[in-house]
């Protein structure tokens, strides 16, 4: 019977061992143990003198203290190896969340970090390209001005004036708001005619000093843009500008240039009737595929001349006013109703890796929230909580 207990004791041990890599098991663990130390200490105290184990056939005596020892020893080291086994395990395991804590923006730490990752509902989703990447965190609706881009794009009679005059404060992102017409939205309001993304080209605007020889430099502008500056002699008639434009790229194409409301101030006449001619004249191009103008608006607001600012981008609105036509409604701020309808869109549902976007309907319970977040505030959230 003395020999079977120190076999018991080791199983013991043994099922302590496996249960401890099983987190809240750490009262098995330690009767696991308490039984396992008490089967050495039993056997110990009934065979100081002598210990007798079977091998096979064969009577191996062993006698005095050395057994003693041995078992003393051998228990003890397990006893220390499944305190350290447990110890190990024990910061291993992270805290239960509160679901019912409060969360608090702009002080979070790398634990919250993971804590928010965990809480998140995963889904399959495609690998995420560096460009798309990029601009997905600007791509909350913006339904009113891609709805007029798509009605101008519906209007056959004026497919060769195409032009879209995008104008907001400079926290509202406008120069993104094309990358995003180019990556998520052209598909959907252009199908079945083109499926092809547009290419845009950046242009400077010629500045005020030179403004009796704007459409001349625009064009030889947009030419070295192409990457064609010998294939054709210096001044170019509109013609030959669009056939470089068929040359460059068999698709949608769109030019766009960015006027911040400081740089407006130097000029005497109207920049945006200069622009708007310049596009009338070029026509349309020979593969009659779409070519727009896109007019870039910045209003742009000095700390130390706020106020004249303010007054001077008010006259420039005035301005803009006139051409209504072509001019797509204000960028504003983003309200939670616009998050929601974002979830919803293909695109979000294809690159972003979860369901749970609740951080960014719990950032409107901030006062200074609730009437919007401005595009930049928004898209800086979205990047640091759901793509970093």
């Amino acid at each position: 019977m003395e020999q079977i207990i120190p076999l018991i004791s080791l199983l013991i041990t043994a099922i302590g061992v496996i249960l401890a890599a099983k987190p809240g098991k750490r009262a098995t663990i330690v009767l696991c143990t308490a039984f396992a130390l008490m089967g050495f200490f039993y056997v110990c105290i009934l065979n100081l003198n002598k210990i007798e184990f079977k091998i096979k056939d064969i009577n191996l005596l062993i006698q005095g203290i050395i057994p003693t020892t041995l078992l003393f020893t051998s228990s003890a080291t397990i006893a220390i190896l499944i305190i350290i086994f447990i110890v190990r395990r024990k910061k291993s395991i992270k805290p239960p969340i509160d679901q019912d804590s409060p969360k608090v923006h702009g002080q979070e730490t790398s634990q919250k970090t993971v804590d928010t990752q965990l809480l998140h509902k995963v889904r399959k989703y495609h690998a995420i390209d560096p460009t798309v990447k990029k601009f997905l965190p600007y791509s909350v609706n913006r339904s009113s001005q891609i709805e007029k881009m798509e009605i101008s794009l519906l209007e056959p009679k004026i497919a060769h004036q195409l032009i879209w005059l995008i104008h907001g404060n400079e926290d509202q992102c406008n120069e993104e708001l094309l990358n995003c017409v180019q990556l998520f939205y052209w598909n959907d309001f252009y199908a079945g005619k083109n499926s092809t993304q547009p290419e845009i080209i950046p242009i400077e605007c010629p500045d005020a000093s030179n403004e009796s020889k704007f459409e001349p430099l625009m064009k030889n502008r947009i030419k070295i843009k192409l990457r064609t500056p010998n294939q054709s002699k210096e001044n170019m008639n509109e013609s030959e500008l669009m056939q470089l434009l068929d040359q460059f790229y068999n698709g949608p194409i769109i030019i766009c240039t960015t006027l911040k409301t400081p740089e407006l101030k130097q000029w005497k006449t109207g920049i945006i009737s200069h622009l708007e001619t310049f596009r009338k004249n070029l026509g349309q191009r020979e593969s009659g595929l779409p070519l727009i103008f896109c007019i870039i608006v910045i209003y742009k607001e000095d700390k130390r001349s706020r106020r004249k600012d303010r007054k001077f981008n008010l006259k420039i609105k005035q301005r803009i006013a006139n051409y209504s036509y072509i001019t797509l409604p204000e960028l504003s701020d983003i309200y939670k109703n616009d998050i929601e309808k974002w979830e919803e869109k293909d695109f979000v549902r294809k690159y972003l890796s979860t369901d749970d976007l609740s951080e960014l309907h719990d950032m409107y319970q901030k006062p200074a929230y609730r009437n919007g977040v401005s595009m930049r505030v928004l898209s800086d959230e979205i990047k640091k909580r759901y793509f970093l």
